[in-house]
């Protein structure tokens, strides 16, 4: 029988396989054949500040075009294909007219995103529209804008930690209820009577301190009279009591008092009311307020950026998710790693993102989560030993009579799923920007397991593989935690309590043969590594996975005694997540020192070309996150990975294991397999998580001899720009070209004036350069040499 590899099969089959693909996928996005019917799409997009790439430029057409039709978009984009850039391209594409655009955020990139805006769009009288941005950081910040209009572009960016803020509560006088906020400029607003119409009053003491004049009623007594002036005000609350109401002081309605005393998130989800708890932080939930308090569509697009860390059902940001999505017209969702190998990981983000698509497409409830992990993904059934006799041989698979007794979720997702998305998904990977990045290379650094460490290192593991064969499986995550850690913090002794009550009485216990002075092998490779870097003066960070066990202040002090002319840092996970961007920019590092689960989204790690991963954990979204933080747009440098490991260890298989998981899940996002060995990948162990299957290793006496890591290399190879690209590149040119025009006109015109102006005279001209201001008389000459001087451009010069 003949055969043939996956790609050979593809290349002698294209044209079928084309036609049999539109057949079945009928894409709503015909760019690729028309691209001309976009002209007024592009011509938006080539308004921008900050223009996109013509691959940007794709996506971002077809998702304006998807969202005119329907509600929700994934964009499932690879970590620097700039997925910023296309929210807020999608978000002026749909809304340049005026509208609200919410976006939920990570803390650490609320001023990321702030400031693309600014750079996207232009600030002040350069912007190319008018807008504005409000970095919500409780929920009275939304108040303000309540019963605005939607003249004009605004975006309210909030962090998914603040947004699900709910709870506990104190009383709460709801303004907004029965008033209405004029908004005068960015600074000032007057609030005004929605029942008269009439501006409220306000009243300001000898400290020029603020306060809102209107009427309070005794409840008792019905005596009215006039707030004191010691009773602080603000626009969306006042010092309230209960026993009294407020209302406006010219025609006396009433302002509506709203009461809310929660505890816990759980009593918020019950809907139990509660006193709040004595000395807790009273908050109200962001994402609550805007789904009760704003007016019904008050969201014109949600955009939900690492929209995979959403993915929970229960937790207070997947419910504030949640809440959101259901009173936004449209959603979008941002992510880099849409899939982490679960199929359970993607329900809920479907189902509150498109719940018609979940229901009428799928079939499937909100409860019915097991039925979607059947379809698409694997799971596994455990029984007890005394549930034997109910166990049957059928067919060659073992089934029972009745329920199983536990049912357990396996790391595996069906390539149907894909399928499924493709109807609400744009998926775009970095290598298909078209755009001339620098080389990329992975490279797997081994070295051997001194004796010193392994003859006690291997003992210990031994005393936990005999406890786990005697039953104990609760020891298999302490059996590949220490498996990892050890080797690389040998000097430090460890003890497992094995007793499945937790009760301390039985121990296996580690007692190191080195001291802390002990330099390791795999220390030593990291010095020669780090050697070769700072010889051709590359920065490079050094990820450190076990960091709160003391890896990374090891590995600083022998940094710092390996390479005393050169600066260490080290980045501490004390340091607040939206202050860790600015943290990095200010404290320069020759070499930099971090656990990646501090910088794997968002950051922009474009000084650091060179990322050693002293240790990989078994985290696979981290690894595939934080290993692509230098390799994007805007990089100069030929970007190195390299991950240290002990051979022949656990580490080693750990490592293995992390690249087949990370292959296969690229191939689910996009990436076309093309050999029998990547499409075999897809199912290599699919029903043990890596975890188990260090375990596993461990307890076959799996010496890692046949396993091989697989490493990533690329090179950039320009390929044909398709129709669109080439369409949007040369409407492009063309808007360049008339900007050069325009601006040389416009310089002309100066000049000239100048000239006509002057003539043979001098006038007096007024330099500000760097805060210092000076005078000096110049003639046309001298004026419109200096306009073109290039070490002039930052000087500001007042002629007129």
């Amino acid at each position: 029988m003949k055969t043939m590899n996956f790609s050979d099969f593809l290349i002698n089959h294209k044209t079928a396989i084309k036609a049999s693909l539109h057949e079945s996928v009928s894409p709503t996005f015909i760019g690729l054949q028309e691209p001309a019917k976009y002209n007024k799409d592009i011509e938006t997009l080539l308004k921008l500040k900050k223009k996109p790439f013509p691959t940007q430029a794709t996506i971002i057409t077809a998702g304006v075009n998807h969202l005119k039709k329907r509600k929700s978009l994934l964009l499932s984009c690879e970590m620097g294909t700039g997925k910023t850039l296309m929210g807020i391209s999608l978000s002026y594409s749909l809304l340049k007219n005026g509208g609200n655009v919410f976006i939920m955020s990570p803390s650490h990139l609320v001023p990321k995103w702030a400031s693309e805006i600014e750079v996207t769009l232009g600030k002040s009288d350069e912007a190319i529209l008018n807008y504005e941005i409000i970095i919500i950081k409780k929920f009275s910040d939304m108040a303000v804008f309540k019963n605005l209009e939607k003249n004009l572009l605004r975006f309210f960016i909030c962090s998914k930690e603040v947004a699900k803020l709910s709870y506990p509560r104190i009383p709460f006088l709801d303004l907004t209820a029965k008033t209405q906020i004029k908004k005068i400029n960015n600074s000032l607003s007057v609030l005004k009577c929605a029942s008269c119409g009439r501006e409220l009053e306000t009243i300001a003491d000898e400290n020029n301190n603020t306060f809102l004049n209107v009427t309070r009623i005794d409840e008792y007594t019905g005596e009215a009279y006039t707030l004191s002036k010691d009773i602080t005000c603000t626009l969306s609350r006042l010092t309230q009591n209960v026993e009294e109401k407020v209302c406006c002081k010219k025609c006396r309605k009433l302002i509506s008092i709203n009461k809310f005393q929660q505890t816990t998130f759980k009593e918020w989800i019950l809907g139990i009311k509660k006193n709040p708890l004595v000395g807790a932080k009273k908050k109200y939930g962001v994402a609550e307020f805007v789904k009760k308090k704003m007016p019904k569509h008050f969201i014109d697009l949600l955009i939900l950026d690492e929209i995979h860390e959403l993915k929970g059902n229960d937790t207070a940001q997947g419910t504030s998710f949640g809440i959101l999505a259901s009173c936004s017209k449209k959603v979008v969702g941002l992510t880099g790693t849409l899939l982490n190998g679960y199929a359970s990981s993607i329900f809920y983000i479907l189902y509150k993102m498109n719940p018609q698509f979940m229901k009428k497409t799928l079939g499937l409830k909100y409860s019915e989560v097991q039925k979607f992990v059947e379809t698409f993904g694997s799971f596994e059934r455990e029984y007890s030993a005394g549930e034997a006799h109910n166990l049957s041989l059928q067919d060659g698979l073992i089934t029972r009579k009745g329920k199983s007794t536990k049912l357990k979720e396996l790391p595996f997702i069906n390539p149907l799923l894909v399928k499924e998305l493709l109807g609400m998904t744009l998926f775009l990977r970095l290598d298909e920007m078209n755009t001339a990045l620098p080389n990329y290379k992975e490279e797997i650094i081994s070295v051997d397991l001194e004796e010193q460490i392994s003859i006690p290192y291997r003992d210990f593991l031994s005393d936990i593989v005999e406890q786990i064969m005697e039953g104990k499986k609760h020891l298999l995550g302490a059996l590949a935690n220490s498996s990892l850690s050890i080797p690389d913090l040998p000097f430090m002794a460890k003890s497992v309590d094995t007793s499945k009550e937790k009760l301390g009485i039985e121990f296996i216990e580690y007692y190191p043969l080195v001291n802390e002075s002990y330099i390791t092998n795999k220390e030593k490779a990291l010095i020669k590594e780090l050697e070769k870097e700072m010889q051709q003066k590359r920065r490079t960070i050094v990820f450190v996975t076990f960091s709160e066990l003391g890896v990374a202040e090891r590995i600083v002090k022998i940094l710092e005694k390996s390479f005393p002319n050169q600066i260490i840092k080290h980045l501490s996970s004390a340091i607040n997540p939206d202050k860790r961007d600015k943290w990095i920019k200010d404290n320069y590092a020759d070499i930099l020192i971090c656990n990646p689960e501090l910088v794997k989204t968002g950051l922009d790690l474009l000084d650091y070309p060179s990322l050693f991963f002293y240790e990989t954990g078994y985290n696979v979204s981290t690894l595939k996150q934080a290993s692509r933080r230098a390799w994007r747009i805007g990089q100069k440098e030929k970007c190195i990975v390299k991950f240290f490991t002990y051979g022949n260890s656990p580490q080693y298989i750990a490592l293995t294991l992390m690249s087949k998981k990370i292959k296969a899940l690229n191939n689910l996002e996009g990436r076309l397999v093309n050999t029998a060995n990547e499409l075999a990948s897809l199912a290599v162990d699919k029903g043990i998580s890596i975890q188990e299957q260090i375990a596993k290793a461990i307890l076959k006496n799996d010496d890692s001899k046949n396993a091989e890591a697989e490493t990533s290399e690329w090179s950039f190879s320009p390929r044909e720009w398709n129709p669109f690209e080439l369409h949007y590149r040369n409407l492009q040119s063309n808007v360049f070209a008339k900007e050069v025009k325009e601006k040389a006109l416009i310089e002309v015109s100066l000049e000239q004036r100048i000239r006509e102006d002057l003539g043979q005279k001098t006038m007096s001209v007024t330099f500000i350069k760097n805060g210092e201001q000076m005078v000096c008389e110049m003639t046309a000459d001298d004026i419109v040499n200096a306009l073109k001087d290039e070490s002039c451009k930052n000087i500001q010069l007042s002629l007129f």
